[in-house]
């Protein structure tokens, strides 16, 4: 595959995985991955660090019915016979190859082949961190025929960077959802009598929240620097100095939160 090919992939599978308004993240990150690695076997699979709850996504050929057994027992067997699996629980955010680790002998004596890989016909594996504060976990790149080259590789350290970012909006956007709803339904007249525009208003609003700048701007859709300019018209209009006086007098204004 030529660079130009490469690049043009890439970018191909960056805005495949950062539409976030065009399915759920596992569905866009697994057809973003084959995009990139044509002819390979892909999974989204993380662990909660708590108490190792699993969950996959995958596109590997196995029997329809017997999916959820096989997914249990991936669960399972990964922790105990993945010699990657450490290095997703200490926060690793290098791509890696099984062959980095262990020779392909020592992985065939493992049940995790034997169990899982063999049936399938796969031998290696490529893997992306996408590990968190509460999860640890990767996107595994699968295939049978040979191990991934150092040029597919450094690929998946580009790609690697798109899935992290992706991955934190998509937790984000997740997570404040229930907010956003009531956000855009907020009658926010008293501060449009206070000279705030209905963006100004929402920002000061996700303020009150503890959002920093780069968290609001993914929340509505625009730039970092866009927040910071309406936060600084924020201040000029309410007359303030700080943020945290601007989030007192919107306290103030609806005797609490909007």
């Amino acid at each position: 595959m030529s660079a130009h090919h490469t690049a043009k992939t890439l970018l191909n599978a960056a805005e495949i995985l950062h539409a976030h308004a065009h399915g759920p993240f596992h569905e866009r990150l697994l057809r973003a991955s084959r995009l990139l690695f044509e002819g390979s076997v892909h999974s989204f699979e993380m662990y909660r660090r708590t108490d190792g709850t699993h969950f996959a996504h995958t596109d590997a050929p196995f029997p329809e019915s017997r999916l959820p057994e096989i997914v249990a027992r991936i669960g399972e067997l990964v922790p105990r016979d993945n010699p990657i699996f450490p290095y997703l629980v200490r926060g690793e955010s290098r791509v890696l190859r099984l062959t980095d680790l262990v020779s392909q002998r020592q992985f065939h004596r493992t049940d995790l082949y034997h169990d899982i890989f063999r049936g399938v016909e796969l031998t290696y594996q490529m893997v992306i961190p996408a590990s968190t504060d509460t999860h640890a976990g990767a996107l595994t790149i699968n295939r049978g025929t040979r191990d991934y080259s150092d040029g597919e590789v450094e690929t998946a350290a580009v790609f690697a960077r798109h899935l992290k970012l992706a991955f934190e909006t998509d937790r984000l956007l997740r997570a404040t959802a229930p907010v956003q709803k009531k956000v855009s339904e907020t009658d926010f007249t008293g501060l449009r009598r206070l000279g705030l525009t209905h963006r100004e208003s929402e920002i000061l609003w996700w303020m009150s929240q503890g959002k920093r700048d780069r968290e609001t701007a993914i929340i509505l859709g625009i730039s970092p620097r866009t927040v910071n300019h309406h936060a600084a018209s924020i201040l000029r209009k309410l007359r303030v100095e700080t943020r945290v006086a601007a989030v007192s007098l919107l306290h103030k204004t609806y005797q609490g939160s909007p």
